[in-house]
């Protein structure tokens, strides 16, 4: 009898510290009636290969509305999760130090769109593309729909 409960105890300790990943998805709402499908590890850049030398203690930062403005390089950067090239008013020397339209207090403001450096938001479509997207990305109040 005593070996039973120590087998089943054992069996349940090793399932309580086992990777318990299993794909779970977790549905946001971004829009009117839209949700999105979140599976951290597998759908957010800072799981991803591509990115997991960037050292995102020292160069990511949260915007006032505690989102985060992650990975960058010098073709483009994520904002809460996704992916954005550089242009007269977003630009590199800026992000890397924190200026401007990069500033965390500053609202992002920019289309969604496809990029060919990087196919990270055509591969996870999480807007229609043309999309404006307004600083809080999970609030359905500061979204718009293009015509």
């Amino acid at each position: 009898m005593k070996k039973l409960i120590i087998i089943s105890l054992l069996i349940f300790s090793s399932t309580l510290f086992a990777d318990t990943n299993i794909g779970v998805r977790i549905q946001a709402p971004i829009g009117n009636s839209v949700n999105v499908n979140l599976d951290f590890k597998s759908d957010n850049h800072r799981y991803d290969k591509r990115y997991k030398n960037f050292d995102y203690q020292r160069n990511g930062y949260y915007d006032d509305y505690g989102y985060f403005f992650g990975y960058f390089d010098s073709r483009g950067y994520f904002y809460n999760n996704i992916f954005f090239t550089y242009n007269s008013k977003y630009r590199y020397k800026d992000r890397i130090n924190h200026k401007r339209n990069f500033s965390p207090k500053h609202v992002h403001y920019r289309p969604y769109k496809y990029h060919k450096v990087n196919n990270w938001n055509k591969a996870r479509n999480y807007r229609k593309e043309n999309q404006t997207i307004y600083g809080k990305y999970y609030d359905r109040n500061h979204h718009r729909r293009n015509k």
